[in-house]
């Protein structure tokens, strides 16, 4: 009896060891090891261009034009009657100067108001006016503006005629002489005074150089594009400025500013961005091309780390029930692939192991979206009994995977554009910018699993264009832009 004891349980222990043994043929206990990738991530992107015109509103000119030349008269004194007398004489801005831009050229009707006294000698008698000669005519100006060394404007006005409303005329008892062509010839050879006026005036009207230092800076400050959900900020390492005036524009007159540099996409806490030295404003250099257009290459980079935290924003509450059976993601992990997307899910509940799941990152249709989805995956399960519930386990994972665990960025591509120039409208001076973004188009151009992030290459072009309100034209430079200038001297 003991014999037969003995033998059954050595086949029910033998049995059992079978079972064992099929249970596990069941399911593959040790996943095939994902293939990590090499792969560091892209390169230093292609070199970025942004050229804009920035335009100011030829009324704003005329208005600060005729405030600056409220108290500046031109003395003069010239020989009259034949050299037998002289005329002591004052010009005056007497009325609003008249500004016309007509593209590559200014011009300019100057209203002055000439008053002289005048003295002569007839007949061994000195004789002058007890009333001043008074004259108003409209001298009409060329102005041709240019930039040049300094960031400076340079406008080189010429006199090109006089239109006499009142011609000047003396009287002296009843003496009367007519003092036009004197007074002209006089103006003639005088006239750079009046041209230097016109030019100087004008010139500190268009000092342009502290927008340009401003809108330098600003480009190089991180730019957010989301706030919300996952942070991305636009990060740009200025390389070089270039400008050049502007002849384009007909109906106002512009600079064309074109700013060089290398643009990045980062994700996180803006603490942790990777900001390289903001550069001062770099000599001034003239810009050869003139057409104005947005010729961008970003690089993002997405960290696993930061995607493992929007991911615990969706598993921790993430509740997994088919047939009875019961399970929790109790912690993920995502690494790279060549082609691929590895994220080891640890799964407890009534069946407990590693699963890890297979994903391929792309752009979605939209071209605005990339996601990673169309999930498979190997799975390991230390739980013997759950094996048996290995038909529905995979199909069942499989499916929430690729319900769940789709990481859409929507804003990147779709808040892009904005973003490439929300710095400036932001900064001190953005109340008196009015941005136009023209034709712009953002492509996706490549996607690829790195070490330790997603690699992104992101093409924009378009158009874009500064209009500078009357306010900017007072030159008066802000705070921050004093402090910005002083750090970068003391690095």
């Amino acid at each position: 009896m003991r014999k037969i004891i003995g033998i059954s349980l050595v086949l029910l222990i033998l049995g059992a060891i079978g079972f064992y043994l099929y249970m596990r043929s069941k399911i593959r206990i040790e996943p095939e090891k994902p293939e990590f990738t090499n792969f560091e991530g892209f390169e230093k992107p292609t070199l970025s261009t942004l050229t804009f015109p920035i335009t100011i509103d030829i009324t704003d000119i005329q208005k600060k034009l005729n405030e600056a030349l409220e108290s500046k008269p031109i003395s003069f004194s010239f020989p009259i009657d034949d050299d037998r007398g002289k005329m002591d004489m004052t010009i005056e801005f007497y009325k609003q100067i008249k500004l016309v831009w007509n593209a590559k050229e200014l011009y300019a009707d100057v209203p002055v108001h000439l008053t002289a006294m005048a003295t002569t000698t007839r007949m061994g008698i000195a004789l002058s006016n007890k009333k001043p000669v008074e004259a108003k005519a409209i001298v009409k100006m060329l102005v041709k503006p240019d930039m040049v060394k300094g960031w400076k404007i340079n406008c080189d006005a010429v006199l090109k005629d006089i239109a006499w409303e009142q011609e000047p005329a003396l009287q002296l008892g009843k003496l009367s002489l007519n003092l036009t062509k004197q007074v002209e010839s006089k103006i003639d050879a005088e006239k750079e005074k009046i041209e230097s006026v016109v030019e100087t005036q004008i010139n500190k009207i268009l000092d342009l150089k502290t927008v340009i230092e401003k809108v330098w800076f600003d480009v190089q400050q991180p730019i957010a594009i989301n706030k919300k959900g996952t942070p991305l900020w636009l990060v740009m390492t200025g390389e070089d400025v270039s400008a050049c005036w502007n002849n384009e524009n007909k109906n106002n007159p512009s600079i064309l500013v074109s700013i060089q540099g290398y643009y990045n996409i980062e994700v996180g806490d803006s603490v942790g961005l990777s900001i390289g030295e903001v550069k001062p404003l770099p000599v001034y250099k003239k810009l050869q091309q003139t057409q104005s257009a947005i010729n961008a290459q970003i690089n993002a980079k997405v960290p696993y780390v930061e995607m493992q935290k929007l991911s615990h924003s969706i598993i921790d509450t993430l509740q997994l029930e088919y047939s009875g059976y019961k399970l929790k993601i109790r912690d993920l992990d995502i690494f790279g692939g060549d082609s691929l997307l590895f994220v080891r899910l640890g799964i407890r509940g009534d069946a407990r192991g590693t699963v890890y799941l297979k994903g391929k990152p792309h752009f979605m249709e939209d071209g605005k979206t990339f996601a990673i989805d169309n999930f498979n995956y190997d799975l390991y399960t230390e739980n013997e009994f759950a094996s048996t519930a290995e038909d529905w386990l995979h199909d069942y994972l499989l499916e929430k995977a690729n319900q769940f665990l789709v990481f859409k960025m929507d804003s990147l591509l779709t808040r892009l554009p904005d973003a490439m120039m929300n710095g400036i409208e932001k900064s001190k001076i953005g109340n008196k910018i009015d941005l136009d973004m023209q034709e712009l188009n953002v492509m996706p151009i490549e996607i690829r699993s790195a070490k330790d992030h997603l690699a992104l290459r992101i093409q924009v072009t378009g158009k874009a264009a500064l209009q500078l309100e009357k306010e900017i034209l007072d030159g008066k430079k802000g705070k921050k832009l004093k402090e910005k200038r002083s750090k970068i001297k003391a690095s």
